[in-house]
């Protein structure tokens, strides 16, 4: 610090002093800068805490899904056959919360025996058979909710002198999309079972 005029206070000059004031303070600011850095890590490190735990949330919530599909549940003996509950199944992680639209696709009874077409419907607000080649299609529109891992059943069917296996076909279109999401339809292979003599 040449600019200082050359004065001594003792021993001490000034400059010195300043000197000694200046880097003194350069040292409190270098304390200081440490410790802010040393804050800022801590900070940085939970708000990336905070962002790995939302974007797991987040990825939980996308794997959250529906996943229906039609079962025929539930057999009973009735008569010379048995009786089975039509249900939709929801076996995804996501409640199905609002109505759906179902269609069943059953073969006609020449093709290896007899089945009550008339399909009791508990829950649905339509149901409608409609006579096509070889099969009869059943419809309707399914107001309840579908939780995971519960089905709610939509009606029942009775097969009767069924002697080989029916392959019956399903469809869905719900709010998370048509099931099956992949194929046109789905299926249930239908293997009768004995009737007790």
């Amino acid at each position: 610090m040449d600019w200082l005029p050359d004065l001594k206070v003792g021993t001490i000059e000034i400059r010195d002093l300043v000197s000694l004031v200046v880097g003194g303070l350069g040292v409190f600011l270098a304390y200081l800068a440490i410790k802010l850095g040393k804050e800022q890590a801590k900070i940085a490190e939970k708000q990336t805490g905070i962002a790995e735990k939302q974007d797991r949330i987040m990825q939980e919530q996308l794997d959250k899904r529906t996943e229906l599909s039609i079962a025929l549940i539930n057999p009973q003996a009735h008569g010379e056959g048995h009786r089975y509950d039509v249900a939709v199944l929801n076996e995804g992680s996501r409640s199905a919360m609002t109505g759906l639209y179902w269609h069943l696709y059953l073969p006609a009874g020449r093709e290896g025996g007899e089945w009550n077409a008339a399909i009791e419907a508990n829950h649905s607000r339509v149901v409608t058979a409609i006579d096509v080649v070889d099969q009869a299609h059943f419809k309707g529109f399914l107001q309840s909710p579908i939780f995971p891992t519960r089905h709610v059943s939509m009606g029942t069917v009775i097969f009767t002198n069924v002697a080989s296996p029916l392959l019956i076909r399903w469809s869905i279109i719900a709010e998370d999309g048509k099931f099956p999401r992949v194929q046109e339809y789905g299926t249930i292979t239908f293997n009768p079972l004995p009737v007790d003599d």
